[in-house]
């Protein structure tokens, strides 16, 4: 699911456009002389996802092409889009909620005790790394994806009415938070690879 921002990140950045295109080498060796050296999930079965867009590498989740577009975006890039899509903040609804935390050099040094590396940008952009998000953060960004880009404050309250129902004391409006302006073709090829994905 985090692939989605990362995406747009990607996207809007300039990083890549939709037709760009990346090989899968399934290992992403950039850091192996420091002991890192991750790889696509797809190595498993002993294959490659070949070469492909960002549509296609959401359709097949292809952990190496967005390896590249973390290790390219910087930290401070992928938090900047994590926050425009509401990843670490309240949603608004109506209830307790947790924050989530997005990955961060702080947070890594607070729950691991380490620093912050280059190749931590490629587990972060995947999702992983220390992030955590709550499941109405989730519902809210993939909504927000599905509106092109359009957060709206989280709520179960639709109305309140008098005791007897006889009337409508309330009735709540959506509030939009948040506007991801990008081109078109940058959310379109994002739902293009979601729906890829799907089916």
């Amino acid at each position: 699911t985090y692939k989605m921002c990362t995406s747009i990140a990607a996207l809007d950045t300039g990083l890549i456009s939709t037709g760009t295109t990346i090989t899968d080498e399934v290992t992403y060796s950039r850091y192996a002389d420091q002991g890192y050296a991750p790889s696509c999930w797809i190595k498993s079965s002993g294959g490659s996802h070949g070469t492909i867009n960002v549509s296609q590498a959401l359709s097949v989740s292809c952990n190496y092409f967005f390896y590249a577009m973390g290790d390219q975006l910087g930290e401070e890039t992928m938090t900047q889009y994590a926050q425009l899509f509401g990843f670490g903040q309240n949603t608004g609804i109506e209830l307790a909620e947790d924050t989530g935390y997005i990955a961060t050099p702080e947070r890594l040094e607070e729950t691991q005790g380490r620093d912050w590396y280059a190749g931590d940008n490629l587990q972060a952009a995947i999702g992983q790394s220390v992030h955590q998000f709550t499941p109405i953060q989730i519902a809210n960004y993939v909504a927000t994806v599905a509106n092109g880009g359009h957060r709206y404050s989280t709520s179960i309250l639709k109305s309140v009415r008098s005791y007897d129902y006889s009337e409508q004391v309330y009735e709540r409006q959506p509030e939009e938070v948040e506007t991801i302006e990008t081109a078109d073709e940058n959310w379109q090829a994002v739902h293009e690879g979601m729906r890829g994905a799907a089916n």
